[in-house]
């Protein structure tokens, strides 16, 4: 089972650092969500992640429309887990950001993390559960 929410685990981060890179290339397009902290409102900036995190959940479900790692006895644990640890892990990225003076952004602290990895992984729930 540790296995399986570890394979899970990375295969988001795979589609976080991609989502990432996408967004970085084009940073007028999403301003809001990954901008400096300091230049754009926390709603605006959560509600641009949550997007992002469900467009980048759609387009894994496209990619491989069948369950990562098999069911196991909590069905939804990942809407839950995966939030939490892509929050910390995002967070480490602002504050490893910080000390290298690089503004941090909305997406390097837990909330932007969280938000981004509820987005993605609700929507794969959802498509998975509509099948």
């Amino acid at each position: 089972m540790v296995i399986e929410f570890l394979v899970e685990l990375a295969i988001e981060l795979i589609f976080y650092g991609g989502g990432g890179l996408l967004v970085e290339g084009v940073p007028r397009l999403f301003g809001a969500s990954f901008g400096r902290r300091d230049r754009h409102h926390p709603i605006v900036a959560g509600i641009g992640l949550l997007l992002i995190g469900g467009i980048l959940g759609e387009v894994s479900y496209w990619v491989w429309p069948h369950r990562i790692v098999a069911a196991g006895p909590y069905r939804g644990i990942s809407l839950l887990v995966s939030p939490i640890v892509n929050g910390l892990l995002t967070q480490a990225l602002g504050t490893w950001r910080a000390h290298h003076d690089r503004p941090r952004t909305w997406l390097s602290t837990f909330w932007g993390g969280a938000l981004f990895a509820f987005g993605m992984t609700g929507v794969r729930f959802w498509l998975m559960a509509a099948r």
